[in-house]
């Protein structure tokens, strides 16, 4: 409560900051009608049938981690029929970086710097496409990233770290390895430099009990989950989904070489992809480590984190959300302009109503900024009733019996726009390939060769696959629309929804 009553101003800046922010740029503000994001759909229906008693992996199937489904748990208790509680979370989860952002700014330059750099820095991440339509797993990993980035600086500049500092950071870890594992490369390498660093400086006994006062916060998350999952009795199912389907169902069997290539030029090209300032920006961050005031082998710590994160973010799958994490590093970027043009902004701060007028006109611009720079501000302030989807869920809604599978399909939203929980376990099909993790395709022709559904949503599905042999008398069309959606990067998605109803 002190560290808030003390620094209340910066706290309702950066809370200010992402209120606006992601007005616009998230589809899950009040401005949408609704998120159309098949993964952040698929979270908010696990979040909130655990909600209401369904328990993740046992009874709804999905691959991310358990702190994932807890996220969007809270999000529902906020607003359970539509994602204005993921809108909140967002606002908090936003708030909370731009708050340790403000912390890393500080050493190195003057505070007011964050007037100029904390607004830039959030409508930058939230106007990429990496950002994606809000809510993805990633952005919800930034104000993680920010803090233990915080720390490892502070540690190189300090030259100390303290057990407190450490046991947090570590469970951080843990809470990022209940999200997404691979994203705990980063880390990994910030244990491993720390304690490399104080065997350089002939610590052994500081270096291990380092490492251990680490490990036992990052194994806390891990312990509550197993425990958890250990008494609703979906140890077998968690551990299925979460370790074995991630690490085997993606896996494309290639050497640690290609893998290490693959990551640097799936990098590369998601820098290019996100604009062409974020390259440069990254180049920009990677000059001020090696001018940095620390120790040279702090300042190649830092390229290895760096690369270590890279590696862990994409030596496996490559989608367009994956990068965003890695934007939290730009904070140095920003840090390193604001020094190149140190003379200028100290002229400029020096007068109070020059610096009224630029900071007006600055908040001003980037306000316009997000809301045209949006990924999808062309669904701003419409109505759900323009969407073709709708005429799929008016049919659903006006049936008592509203059980839906969304057959060999991401989720696509009905669920949440029908208010359902499903009461099957694999209510949609993942991105992976059948023949390398083949349960949920059969499965759901089980579903359908029951009839344990009374809706079958068929999404872009073509004629001749075998589903309509097996729905053969059993259930008929009762509704067909075409649904397009621009896309951020220009191209038009365009879905063919067909809904069949039981006989």
């Amino acid at each position: 409560m002190k560290q808030i009553k003390k620094n209340y101003k910066i706290i309702l800046f950066c809370l200010l900051i992402s209120t606006i922010v992601l007005l616009f740029t998230s589809s899950n503000s009040p401005l949408y009608p609704h998120n159309f994001a098949a993964d952040t759909n698929a979270y908010f229906t696990i979040g909130r049938g655990w909600l209401e008693g369904a328990i993740p992996y046992k009874d709804l199937f999905d691959q991310k981690g358990p702190m994932l489904y807890v996220i969007f748990m809270l999000a529902a208790s906020i607003s359970s029929n539509n994602f204005v509680g993921v809108y909140i979370l967002e606002i908090i989860s936003m708030t909370v970086f731009l708050y340790y952002a403000n912390k890393v700014v500080t050493l190195f330059i003057d505070k007011k710097n964050n007037l100029l750099i904390l607004p830039i820095l959030a409508t930058l991440i939230c106007t990429t496409i990496a950002f994606a339509s809000g809510a993805t797993a990633e952005e919800f990993t930034l104000p993680f990233f920010m803090i233990s980035i915080y720390n490892l600086i502070k540690y190189f500049k300090n030259k100390k770290i303290t057990d407190k500092q450490l046991f947090l950071n570590g469970f951080i870890a843990g809470i990022i390895f209940m999200i997404k594992f691979n994203l705990t490369f980063f880390w990994l390498g910030f244990i491993i430099c720390i304690f490399i660093d104080l065997i350089f400086k002939k610590e052994i006994n500081k270096a291990i009990k380092s490492v251990l006062i680490y490990i036992s916060g990052m194994i806390i998350p891990f312990i509550i989950f197993n425990i958890y999952f250990l008494i609703v009795g979906a140890i077998k199912d968690f551990y299925d989904a979460y370790f074995y389907f991630n690490l085997f169902a993606y896996d494309d069997n290639v050497s640690f070489v290609t893998k290490f290539n693959n990551s640097i030029n799936n990098f590369t090209y998601r820098c290019l992809e996100n604009g062409t300032i974020i390259l440069p920006l990254f180049i920009c961050f990677l000059c001020f480590i090696q001018n940095m005031n620390i120790k040279v082998n702090h300042k190649i710590m830092l390229y290895i984190i760096f690369i270590l994160t890279i590696f862990g973010i994409f030596f496996g799958s490559n989608y367009h959300y994956y990068i965003l994490p890695l934007f939290s590093f730009l904070i140095f970027s920003f840090i390193a302009i604001c020094i190149f043009l140190k003379k200028i902004i100290q002229q400029i701060f020096k007068n109070k109503i020059v610096t009224a007028i630029l900071l007006i006109t600055l908040y001003t611009g980037l306000t316009i900024f997000s809301y045209k720079g949006a990924n999808y501000s062309s669904q701003i302030n419409t109505n759900l009733k323009d969407y073709e989807i709708y005429k799929i869920v008016k049919v659903i809604n006006k049936s008592n019996d509203k059980t839906t599978l969304n057959y060999q399909a991401l989720d696509n939203g009905i669920y949440n726009l029908t208010h359902t929980t499903p009461n099957i376990k694999y209510f949609f099909k993942l991105n992976v390939d059948d023949n390398k993790y083949p349960k949920i395709i059969q499965t759901q022709k089980k579903y359908i060769q029951n009839k344990k559904i009374n809706f079958i949503l068929l999404t872009n599905v073509q004629d001749d696959d075998q589903v309509y042999k097996i729905m053969k008398n059993k259930y008929k069309l009762v509704k067909e629309v075409t649904n397009i959606y621009n896309n951020p990067d220009n191209t038009l998605d365009k879905r063919v929804f067909k809904l069949y109803k039981r006989i």
